[in-house]
């Protein structure tokens, strides 16, 4: 008998197996890649000042020192203790956590695209939202935003299943959980994915929807600030640091060019391809009634995620913009989809990776092998303080990295910040030679020295998803400084 004219042909048994085990295959030689990636851009060292007071902070909680300062991320502090067992370096602790749920993050992701296309363009998204610039170089730096993220994502894959059950609901909301405690801004997203979950979840999953996400945050906190000295202890930091906090907020620049999104997406014409993308993509998403459904809880988590990064925090740095990238850009792949057939999406997908490759590898060599411009500078300051029998003065802003190197004692010089000189309380006796450390080519207190040298990152990717500071660090040797000590007070010579 002939077959129908539309009928899908049979396959044989044997190309029918192999069409099941393809998509498994395929996902197992992307994640390895992914994970390869990573290894690439393993940064030696931490680079940023929050990263210093996180690892400061793995060795010993002290919120006077702002090791850590507000929100305090217990359960990431909590996650480096842990991997500090095994041998690790604080910093390195942290890093090595980063760099792991930056790659498991794959898995969730592709499950989340999936919902809203073919497997294919779902693999595409969740590569291109990996290898853009900010997500790939920062996988492996010791901030919480890519752990945080990635329990957000899984979050977001168990609640979206087609049909969840309660046991996707509460391993949902356990994540949820782990995410806010990872990073506590996230309490946001969050709050806004469970109000649109709880529309449409009948009143006896409810309760499985937020009890597991409430008791593992309740607790979390709880142990953290036992930990940390106390509610009173937990209460005077966060005033001290919601001050200067929101304080520098409106200095802020907002311009879109300045963005940490456009630095994340390495190039201002993709960022603005990338933002338009995206919308059409919510477009369609919403439009659709087999998608709808599943997209409103994506969106519900995209919102306060722009509002975090564009608004209460610095829109200007590229790490807040890690999970707004993560959760737009299968998105974006689905807005591709709507103007281009699927070869040809796939075609301009692949072409903006191996652009985000071109980008990223050539500052991956700088970034494995050579520790970050504070941290070189203030190893050769300490050993010419030895060799000298020098006492190190150091700039204010460079105390996170004095502190973590303090807390996992590499420091074996004298040291002496340059408020302390200026305000006076510095010993009387001054007969000292100075070796000083200051972020930048000049420091008001310095008068003449015998020789500096400038630690410097001249790589332009780096700098800009570095937050452009902390980036051009001076040692000088045998520096003379001059202090006035107060209005009227004597002049304090240090030579």
């Amino acid at each position: 008998m002939e077959p129908a004219p539309n009928a899908v042909p049979e396959l044989p048994a044997r190309a029918t197996a192999r069409h099941r085990w393809l998509l498994p295959a395929s996902l197992a030689v992307v994640f390895v890649a992914v994970c390869v990636s990573r290894v690439v851009v393993f940064p030696a060292s931490i680079w940023e000042q929050d990263e210093a007071y996180f690892a400061a902070a793995v060795v010993e909680i002290d919120l006077d020192a702002s090791a850590p300062h507000p929100p305090f991320f217990p359960l990431w502090i909590g996650i480096g203790k842990v991997v500090a067992l095994l041998g690790f370096a604080p910093a390195m602790s942290l890093q090595l956590a980063s760099a792991v749920l930056g790659s498991l993050v794959f898995f969730p992701l592709f499950v989340l695209w999936s919902r809203f296309m073919a497997p294919a363009l779902a693999l595409s998204a969740t590569v291109l939202g990996l290898a853009m610039p900010g997500v790939w170089l920062l996988s492996g730096r010791a901030f919480s935003g890519t752990a945080a993220t990635a329990m957000l994502v899984a979050a977001l894959a168990c609640w979206t299943r087609p049909v969840p059950d309660r046991r996707w609901l509460a391993a949902g909301s356990v994540a949820a959980g782990l995410s806010i405690l990872i990073r506590p801004h996230f309490i946001l997203v969050i709050a806004a994915v469970m109000f649109t979950l709880l529309t449409k979840t009948n009143r006896e999953n409810r309760l499985t929807v937020i009890a597991p996400a409430a008791a593992v945050v309740l607790v979390g906190t709880i142990i953290f600030i036992v930990a940390a000295g106390g509610p009173a202890a937990v209460a005077a930091a966060s005033s001290r640091h919601g001050a200067l906090h929101f304080g520098d907020l409106p200095s802020a620049s907002r311009n879109p060019i300045d963005s940490g999104l456009f630095a994340s997406l390495g190039h201002p014409v993709v960022a603005i391809g990338w933002c338009v993308l995206t919308i059409l993509g919510i477009w369609v998403v919403l439009r659709s009634p087999r998608t709808r459904s599943t997209g409103i809880p994506v969106i519900a988590a995209l919102i306060p995620v722009i509002a975090l990064v564009l608004g209460l925090s610095n829109p200007t740095h590229p790490r807040y913009a890690v999970p707004l990238v993560l959760l737009s850009c299968g998105f974006v792949v689905v807005g591709l989809g709507r103007i281009l057939t699927e070869r040809w999406a796939l075609g301009a997908v692949a072409t903006t990776i191996c652009g985000a490759g071109a980008l990223v590898l050539p500052s991956a060599a700088i970034y494995r092998q050579q520790a970050s411009p504070p941290l070189r500078a203030l190893v050769h300051a300490d050993r010419l303080a030895v060799s000298h029998e020098a006492m190190v003065v150091i700039d204010r802003r460079l105390h996170s990295f004095v502190l973590m190197r303090e807390a996992i004692g590499a420091t074996s010089a004298s040291t002496l910040f340059d408020h302390i000189v200026e305000l006076g309380a510095s010993p009387s006796t001054l007969d000292w030679r100075t070796v000083m450390v200051f972020e930048g080519d000049h420091h008001p207190l310095l008068v003449t020295s015998e020789s500096t040298q400038t630690f410097t990152c001249s790589d332009n990717l780096l700098r800009r998803l570095s937050q452009d500071r902390f980036l051009d660090v001076t040692v000088a040797d045998n520096a003379t400084l001059e202090a006035n000590l107060g209005p009227g007070g004597p002049l304090v010579v240090l030579d």
